[in-house]
This record gives C-alpha cells, sequence and structure tokens, in this order.
C-alpha cells in the first residue's frame, strides 16, 4: 500500500485537496481493475442491492481556521450497505441518508467531479 501510495500521491492543489476521480481511477487502472461511474442515488443503493460497494467522496472539515473557520476537505470511502435511514461507510462509520446527501454533493466533491456519483468495480 505505502508503494502504490507513493506512487500515486494526492494530486488535487499540488496534494491539498487530496486525490482526484482521475488519480483513483489510475490506481485501478494500474492494479488492472475496472471501475464504472455511477450517478445519483438510485444508482448508489441499486449497486449496493446488488451486492457492489460503491466508491465516494464526501466533504468533511480538513481543520479550522482561527478554531471557528471549517476549511473543506474530502475523504474517499465505500458505501456498502443502506437502510431506509442509514447509509453505511467504511473507515467512516454509519451517517444518516440526510447527512450523506448534504456531504455527498459539498464543495470537495464538487471540485473533483464527484458530488452525487461513485465508482463501482465492473464485473
Amino acid at each position: 500500500m505505502r508503494r502504490l501510495e507513493s506512487e500515486h500521491p494526492p494530486d488535487n492543489l499540488g496534494g491539498i485537496f487530496g486525490s482526484s476521480r482521475r488519480r483513483i481511477t489510475r490506481i485501478f487502472r494500474r492494479l488492472r481493475i475496472r471501475v464504472a461511474l455511477i450517478c445519483g442515488e438510485k444508482e448508489l443503493r441499486g449497486a449496493m442491492r446488488q451486492g457492489s460497494p460503491v466508491i465516494v467522496l464526501i466533504g468533511v472539515c480538513a481543520s479550522r481556521l482561527f478554531n471557528r473557520i471549517e476549511l473543506p476537505g474530502g475523504h474517499w470511502t465505500v458505501a456498502y450497505g443502506f437502510d431506509n435511514e442509514t447509509i453505511y461507510l467504511t473507515n467512516y462509520g454509519s451517517m444518516s441518508w440526510d447527512r450523506f446527501r448534504r456531504v455527498w454533493v459539498s464543495l470537495v466533491p464538487r471540485l473533483v467531479n464527484m458530488h452525487g456519483k461513485g465508482l463501482i468495480i465492473e464485473p
């Protein structure tokens, strides 16, 4: 994993805003894994319903300026399950659908064209 990360470091604004969708798909291509883009909640739920985890980018607070102003950041995670109230994410935990919808279309996902989108591994 360290070698992979060193060969494909974060690339958004010199790495300040993390990794772009281009960088993530390049990593998969390097591993000879093909990914497909899904768009919208209906496709997200459909993929998970069929047992396919979905890689998503959510907006998070990267840090605070003067301990008051939140600076935007992004976090790549995998959505792997859901019920009526909750979506389940690896390395982040569970989240209400209302909150997920907000962070899924927030600033950083928009900057890398991942707002309301996800990546799935092609069969």
